[in-house]
C-alpha cells in the first residue's frame, strides 16, 4: 500500500469515523471490534518521527468521545477508553543506561507535545502556525535539559518506543511485564498540572521568558487546569489567580469545571469569587466594544439634510463628533 496513503489512514481514519451517520452499517461495526488500539500504537515501522506518531496517539485518546453522538457505539466505545487518562511506555532491559536516559527524555517530550494546546501559538501578526512555541514550552517544562532546538531533534527522530499500552496493568501480559526493567507511567491530569504551575511560573517572572512563551502562559494556563482532576490543591491555585483570566468564556468555563468537584468546602468559596471575577471581565469586556451612535437629534438631523460634509463647517456638536459618523442617505 501506499505509504502515503498509510500515514493519511493511521492520522485521519478517526476524523471519517466520526462523520459516520447515526446508525453505522455492520461492517463498520466489525472494522470497530476488529482494530486492536495496542497494536496499532505499538508498531514503531510506521512512523517516520515522533512527531508523526503524536497524531495516532491523540486519535486514540479522543475516540472516546464519540459516546455522546454515538450512544449506539458504547458497547465498543469502551475498548477506546484505555488511553483516556493516559498511558504507560516500556523500556526494555536490553538498553544501555544511556539509551534508557535518552528514552525517558523522548517520554517527556512526547507527554508535554501530547499535552499542549496549538490554537494560540501563532506569530504576532501572522495568522500562521508556529512550531517554535511548542518547541520551547517543552524546554521550560523539561527545566531546560533540552534546548527548543534538542526538542525539535527529538520530535523529527525515529521513533523510540518499543510499545505504548494502557495505564491498567491488568492489560500487560506476563510475557511483557517480564521483559522490562522500567514502565514510565503519563498520567494526563498530572501533565496539565505540571504545565499549569510552569505557565504561571512563567508568568510571575515575565522578564525572564521569550514573548511567545509568555503569550502561551497567559493564555492556556487556565485550559490546562480545567484538564486536571478538581482537588483541594487545584481548587486553591485557582483561586489565588483569578486576576490572571483573560475573559469572561474562560471563568464561565471554570465556573463550570468547580461546580463538578466534590469538593464542597473549598468549592463554595471559589465559586463566589469566580461569579464576582466573571461579573468583572463582562464589565471590562463591555466597556472595550465600539460605542454605539449616539448623536443628538438636532445632529442627526443636519448631517441627513446637509450630508457629511457640515463636519467641516462646525455645525456637528462637539460632543457627538467622538462618535462614528452616520452617512448620508443615498
Amino acid at each position: 500500500m501506499n505509504s502515503g496513503f498509510n500515514y493519511y489512514a493511521l492520522t485521519r481514519w478517526t476524523s471519517h469515523c466520526s462523520k459516520v451517520e447515526s446508525s453505522p452499517g455492520s461492517r463498520f461495526l466489525a472494522a470497530l471490534e476488529d482494530l486492536d488500539l495496542c497494536e496499532l500504537l505499538k508498531t514503531p515501522i510506521r512512523y517516520r518521527s515522533l512527531e508523526d506518531y503524536i497524531p495516532v496517539l491523540q486519535q486514540c485518546i479522543n475516540i472516546a468521545d464519540w459516546k455522546s453522538s454515538h450512544p449506539q457505539l458504547q458497547r465498543h466505545i469502551s475498548r477506546y477508553r484505555l488511553f483516556k487518562d493516559g498511558f504507560r511506555v516500556q523500556i526494555p532491559t536490553s538498553l544501555q543506561t544511556r539509551e534508557r536516559d535518552e528514552m525517558k527524555m523522548a517520554i517527556s517530550v512526547l507527554k508535554y507535545r501530547v499535552c499542549l494546546y496549538q490554537p494560540n501559538m501563532y506569530l504576532s501578526t501572522l495568522d500562521l502556525y508556529r512550531p517554535k512555541t511548542s518547541w520551547d514550552v517543552i524546554s521550560v517544562l523539561m527545566n531546560l535539559q533540552l534546548s527548543p532546538e534538542d526538542v525539535r531533534i527529538v520530535l523529527r527522530s525515529l521513533w523510540p518506543f518499543p510499545t505504548i499500552l494502557p495505564l491498567d496493568p491488568e492489560s500487560q501480559s506476563n510475557e511483557m511485564r517480564s521483559t522490562v526493567d522500567a514502565v514510565v507511567d503519563v498520567r494526563f491530569s498530572e501533565c496539565h498540572k505540571e504545565i499549569t504551575l510552569q505557565c504561571l511560573q512563567i508568568i510571575r517572572m515575565e522578564s525572564q521568558h521569550a514573548k511567545d512563551r509568555i503569550i502561551y502562559a497567559k493564555y492556556e494556563w487556565i485550559n490546562h487546569l480545567l484538564k486536571t482532576t478538581p482537588s483541594k490543591e487545584t481548587l486553591s491555585v485557582l483561586l489565588r489567580n483569578l486576576s490572571l483570566l483573560q475573559s469572561s468564556e474562560d471563568a464561565e468555563k471554570a465556573l463550570v469545571w468547580v461546580k463538578k468537584s466534590g469538593h464542597s468546602g473549598s468549592r463554595n468559596k471559589v465559586i463566589q469569587a469566580l461569579t464576582e471575577r466573571t461579573v468583572e471581565l463582562v464589565d471590562v469586556e463591555e466597556r472595550r466594544k465600539p460605542h454605539s451612535k449616539r448623536y443628538c437629534f438636532s445632529c442627526i438631523c443636519l448631517i441627513c439634510a446637509s450630508g457629511i460634509e457640515s463636519l467641516n463647517h462646525g455645525k456637528i456638536h462637539a460632543r457627538c463628533l467622538q462618535f462614528p459618523v452616520i452617512p448620508s442617505p443615498s
